[in-house]
């Protein structure tokens, strides 16, 4: 097993991930005949070889094989071959998927449509935000007295030392926190552990994490291990994660990271998973498309692909939805509030 310090992380998995597809596009074997049937064949081959979460699935991609390869012959147009090619992604159901070429490009639909029962941005804003809070780094804070509270909606938005310092300098010695994620569908996965860094009480280990190397379904790289330590400035008391559906990605690894601790709890619904990697290809005919390229476990070997159900499910109340009460986050700035330990 390969022990991985705090800045290597998982950026260096990404960059190895990757690096490693985009060697393949550059020394792609131009020897092979570009036709329908051979980018099927290479489209179906290379994810046999290097697709994470055949198993986690319980998918048969031999059998997936013989319902589509009748599909595809020679004589077909480039708009059939992407419509059958990007069906058979599809049944993977995995998010990190999408299929690009010929001024075409299709993602599996990971990201259903936020209930107004569990998370309306609008009423957020309006009742909670608006004029009573600051932002940087993406993040978007407050404080309800005794217990701090951030909005934190894309983990695309680079978090700074800075910026992080500014918020928990502010929040150090609150009575209990909350980290809003109902909205984040994912960004860089370093952004994961920076912001775990400022939320962890103590050094452990958190997550394990091997890429797909080879056809057998068990062909996997070594097993890396990834730290998370505290930094100086941070908050060390209860915490509270607000979760959804759309919880997805590098949101639903902080999620696995925090869940390594007995003073977070989960509120809301169940994150939507999203717990691999992605790698690029590129076809011989131009098209790209990406794939789940990792598996990443906590330490007791829980596949984080399956997300992570909350402790309390929660939702808004239907009548207070209409005149702008988020009854969830309000739940849990009480229950913060009323803890006695």
């Amino acid at each position: 097993m390969i022990v991985k310090s705090v800045k290597s992380r998982i950026a260096l998995l990404s960059i190895f991930v990757l690096s490693f597809s985009a060697c393949e596009m550059v020394l792609f074997d131009e020897t092979i005949p570009n036709d329908p049937v051979s980018n099927f064949e290479i489209l179906w081959s290379t994810m046999n070889e290097r697709y994470a979460f055949f198993e986690i699935k319980n998918i048969d991609w031999d059998s997936v094989y013989q319902v589509y390869r009748p599909m595809v012959n020679n004589n077909m147009s480039n708009s059939q071959l992407f419509d059958v090619c990007f069906e058979m992604l599809s049944t993977l159901r995995d998010g990190h998927i999408y299929l690009r070429g010929d001024n075409d490009r299709r993602q599996y639909p990971f990201l259903a449509s936020l209930d107004q029962n569990v998370f309306n941005k609008t009423a957020l804003y309006a009742s909670y935000l608006s004029n009573r809070s600051q932002s940087v780094d993406g993040m978007v804070y407050r404080d309800f007295e005794d217990v701090g509270y951030i909005f934190y909606e894309s983990f695309t938005s680079n978090l700074t030392d800075r910026g992080l310092d500014e918020v928990f300098d502010k929040f150090k010695d609150k009575k209990g926190l909350i980290i809003d994620l109902r909205n984040n569908s994912g960004g860089n996965p370093d952004n994961a552990f920076k912001l775990a860094e400022r939320l962890v009480p103590e050094s452990r280990e958190v997550i394990h994490s091997k890429v797909k190397i080879g056809p057998g379904r068990n062909d996997f790289s070594a097993t890396e291990i990834f730290n998370v330590a505290p930094k100086p400035i941070g908050f060390n008391g209860p915490i509270v994660i607000l979760t959804s559906s759309v919880t997805f990605s590098a949101a639903n690894l902080f999620v696995a990271i925090m869940r390594n601790y007995e003073n977070v709890t989960l509120y809301g619904r169940t994150s939507g998973g999203g717990g691999g990697i992605p790698a690029v290809y590129e076809l011989p005919n131009g098209w790209t498309f990406s794939y789940s390229a990792s598996l990443i476990t906590m330490p007791n070997g829980y596949v984080i692909e399956r997300g992570f159900a909350p402790d309390f499910l929660i939702q808004i109340s239907t009548g207070l939805v209409l005149i702008g009460r988020d009854t969830i986050l309000e739940f849990s700035v009480n229950n913060l509030r009323n803890r006695t330990n």
